[in-house]
């Protein structure tokens, strides 16, 4: 879809949060054609799924593709304890599910999956690799029942694990950097670029 025009929703993924900052806007400002952000760094599936006019302000906007990033907030929430039990599962897929099929009766969807941001320092976090596969997996399920909804437009997951490398964090934070979220943008305009 050339000369595409885009709405952005979710999490500080989407919002363009930059490491150690309160900063938004870093993603936004590398993509053509943004017409509205509704992005709000630090919000969850839950959150997203509950609050109507967030989705009405995403569906109505002018534009011809969604994309966005949900569910990351939801896990960190959900792993405060150490673990991520089903109680604290269900409901936070239940509302992704709600919010993408929602978003997908108005428009496609790309929805950004996240990548370890400990990639270049594993010994750090030697968990956050297997985590991160989960949290993408559950995503992609999510992804594919909204897919199976009749009349609804596609849900594309973009894998940023394979965007994004070590050099775009600092090992710390779990943004990437400027350059990161131009690597993201790129990646987000070329999956557009071929719908």
């Amino acid at each position: 879809m050339k000369n595409a025009t885009i709405v952005l929703f979710g999490d500080s993924y989407t919002a363009g949060r930059l490491p150690h900052s309160q900063t938004d806007g870093a993603f936004a400002k590398h993509l053509q054609g943004v017409r509205r952000d509704t992005a709000v760094s630090g919000s969850t599936a839950v959150q997203w799924s509950t609050d109507i006019s967030k989705q009405i302000s995403v569906c109505g906007a002018p534009a011809d593709v969604a994309v966005g990033s949900l569910l990351g907030n939801d896990a960190l929430a959900a792993m405060a304890d150490g673990k991520i039990t089903p109680r604290e599962a269900l409901p936070a897929l239940a509302a992704l599910a709600l919010v993408l099929a929602q978003v997908a009766t108005c428009k496609p969807v790309v929805l950004m999956l996240y990548p370890n941001p400990y990639m270049g320092v594993p010994d750090l976090h030697p968990e956050a690799e297997r985590g991160v596969a989960l949290l993408n997996a559950a995503i992609r399920t999510v992804a594919d029942v909204v897919n199976g909804i009749p009349y609804t437009n596609p849900v594309m997951p973009l894998d940023l694990g394979t965007v994004l490398r070590p050099e775009h964090f600092d090992g710390v934070d779990i943004h990437p950097n400027e350059a990161g979220y131009q690597a993201m943008a790129a990646a987000v305009m070329d999956v557009i670029g071929r719908m």
